[in-house]
């Protein structure tokens, strides 16, 4: 399922054709001038304290490296050709068929001008097809068409290779445990997402009874820019 109409999001580093260009991987222990370890020495526990740059070997930044490594795998493939965000459209329609696109952005909390241009993305793709509702005459009713199908199956594949490739080693218990666990964060965080509308914030509180400067807030200099590829999704 290779079509070029969408560029993948994530580029990340430029094949040069050199086979001697390669990064050099830096020994542990040992880095050298320009070396590029795959993984950076983690300190022992408490070796880096809070406010001293502790948030890069946090669980924080665990995650973030698993998400990248995992769109990485995903959206660099020469069988399914589609840009990050747009997979899991296709994956709607395919469980709960012919949509509006209202619907789309209820369900991915999106607002509908960003559902719209990935509509419009996916149908010059030859994924979808959008034509009038048959009751709402302000509405589309988006529906897969047999390419988008036979994509929905090549990308499910494609992400069955990739939990297979990720969990590898993982007990069937150490699998379900870390689904849960997964799920358990995620819902926290949402809980916290919707303690937001005027009942207080429980994320401030929380950080108040740490201490004064727990919270603090922290303000770039006005001429340091984000490093390209630091913004936006993640």
């Amino acid at each position: 399922m290779n079509r070029k109409d969408e560029a993948p999001c994530d580029q990340g580093a430029t094949a040069t054709g050199d086979p001697t260009s390669a990064a050099v991987v830096a020994e542990p222990g040992a880095p050298s001038a320009g070396a590029v370890p795959l993984w950076p020495q983690l300190p022992a526990a408490g070796d880096v304290a809070p406010g001293a740059g502790a948030a890069l070997f946090d669980l924080h930044a665990l995650v973030y490296r698993l998400f990248h490594a995992q769109r990485r795998y995903l959206f660099r493939n020469d069988r399914v050709s589609l840009g990050v965000g747009q997979p899991k459209v296709l994956s709607y329609l395919a469980v709960y068929g012919t949509s509006t696109q209202s619907q789309l952005a209820q369900y991915f909390d999106l607002d509908p001008a960003a559902i719209s241009r990935m509509i419009d993305a996916l149908k010059r793709g030859g994924y979808i097809e959008a034509a009038p509702h048959a009751t709402d005459r302000r509405a589309k009713a988006v529906e897969l068409t047999d390419f988008g199908k036979q994509t929905v199956a090549a990308w499910d594949v494609l992400c069955a290779e990739l939990a297979e490739t990720m969990l590898a080693g993982f007990s069937p218990a150490e699998r379900g445990q870390f689904a849960d666990l997964l799920a358990r964060s995620y819902a926290n965080l949402k809980e916290l997402e919707s303690d937001k509308d005027g009942k207080g914030d429980k994320g401030a509180a929380a950080l108040a009874a740490q201490g004064p400067s727990a919270g603090t807030a922290v303000s770039a200099p006005a001429d340091v820019s984000a490093a390209p590829g630091e913004g936006g999704e993640r």
